[in-house]
């Protein structure tokens, strides 16, 4: 069909594909879509969470404790206090850890 422009203008073929068939692949991605960020944002509130990156804190500390038991000239006594120092933190945070979901 030629249209008064001079522009040919395709005529429509009939795939065998109807609105409800596209309305419903359209509403799948739409969904999809929210279930994705959904995930995404519940990953993201994980990662930053304040007990997140305490428990990387409490990590951090012992394995701070560790290199210094491997530092050579550092005498027995030296890790013994420093293992004092830490302990008490590593210990706090595990009580709080375990004891938040526990109402008493």
């Amino acid at each position: 069909m030629m249209a008064k422009t001079g522009i040919e203008v395709p005529t429509l073929q009939n795939t065998g594909i109807d609105k409800e068939h596209i309305k419903v692949q359209l509403d799948y991605h739409q969904e999809n879509n929210k279930l994705n960020i959904a995930l995404k944002e519940k990953w993201l509130e994980t990662l930053f969470s304040a007990n997140f990156l305490v428990f990387l804190v409490t990590i951090f500390v012992i394995a701070s404790g560790f290199v210094y038991m491997c530092v050579d000239g550092v005498m027995k006594t030296d890790i013994v206090e420093y293992w004092k120092l830490i302990l008490p933190v590593v210990t706090t945070y595990i009580g709080y850890a375990i004891g938040k979901g526990k109402v008493g």
